[in-house]
């Protein structure tokens, strides 16, 4: 442990320069509290901004319980140093979810977990992203999303995203401790291997912005790949649009549904309806014939509503 602490602290590639080498001091594991808790952690900030903090081991109940999806939630940002507004969306995901253990994920994390872990399941990983020559974090984070679930499970949701509860918006609360006779409750249950939201009420496939997985869920290491041989298709990597292609999570999101239900791609003769290749989704529980591992999937807006953060004064 002091070993990788001492490697995971040494300034390594900023995600935002170009052309840089992949650092050589790389582990097996890195320990979730140590990816985030390194030494470039912000103790304080700008009279501006709010300083956001990790909630590790919460209760015993996330140590300790049954359920295949862990209790924890990872969130990213540049920084610890957020808008006050944001800071109270924030403060709301630990309100509700006070079963749950919550990290925040910066830039530095980031790259920590893209350039100093040995993905032995993704050798080629290191390669794939020197096709990211853009200074946009963004294409970072969109591998990131996947690899953050593969390795240590749990919950992922975008910032610009706030929790549903019953109380406030009628909606259905993802935790298990949520109760109401009014509503008929929706949660992560025990046996749930991955759980999503649909991206929208038509059409839909399965939300990015909102994803959840137990560790080593063989979604996240599709989801992974598709991404990787996206970059490696790239015959421009300094071109904008064809990254930002490459990138695009939607895509390489409904390639690994396809290929975790075992699904062939369309073909000119192939008469299956749309549902039947899953290129649209309905709310239901999909269980694949080779892993027999499953997911969750409920209705677009069960969970999460994308919407400017509550007017309410709140503290972590």
């Amino acid at each position: 442990n002091n070993l990788i602490a001492e490697a995971i602290n040494k300034p390594t590639r900023g995600i935002t320069e170009e052309n840089a080498t992949i650092p050589t001091l790389t582990y097996d594991q890195i320990p979730l509290s140590q990816l985030v808790n390194a030494s470039d952690l912000e103790t304080s900030c700008p009279p501006n901004k709010v300083l956001i903090t990790n909630i590790q081991h919460r209760t015993n109940e996330a140590q300790l319980s049954n359920r295949r999806i862990p209790r924890i939630i990872h969130m990213t940002f540049p920084s610890r140093c957020v808008e006050p507004d944001v800071a109270k969306v924030v403060a709301r995901w630990k309100q509700i979810y006070s079963d749950h253990e919550f990290y925040v994920h910066t830039d530095a994390a980031i790259q920590r977990l893209l350039f100093h872990k040995r993905w032995k399941e993704f050798p080629e990983i290191g390669l794939a992203m020197d096709c990211i020559t853009s200074n946009n974090t963004f294409h970072y984070r969109m591998v990131w999303q996947a690899l953050v679930l593969w390795e240590y499970g749990g919950v992922f949701v975008d910032t610009n995203y706030v929790p549903n509860t019953v109380s406030d918006r009628g909606g259905v609360n993802l935790s298990e401790s949520s109760t109401s006779a009014n509503t008929t409750k929706l949660a992560i249950r025990d046996h749930d291997d991955a759980y999503f939201e649909l991206n929208q009420s038509v059409n839909a496939t399965l939300s990015q912005y909102f994803m959840a997985a137990s560790k080593k869920h063989p979604l996240m290491f599709l989801y992974t790949l598709g991404i990787i041989f996206k970059l490696y298709g790239l015959s421009d990597v300094n071109d904008p649009q064809s990254l930002e292609k490459a990138t695009e999570s939607r895509s390489a999101l409904k390639m690994a549904m396809k290929h975790f239900m075992n699904v062939q791609s369309k073909k000119k003769k192939n008469k299956k309806t749309p549902k039947d290749r899953f290129d649209i989704l309905e709310p239901g529980t999909y269980t694949s014939k080779i892993s027999h591992r499953n997911i969750t999937v409920v209705d677009h807006g069960s969970v999460v509503t994308r919407e400017t953060p509550y007017p309410l004064e709140m503290t972590e």
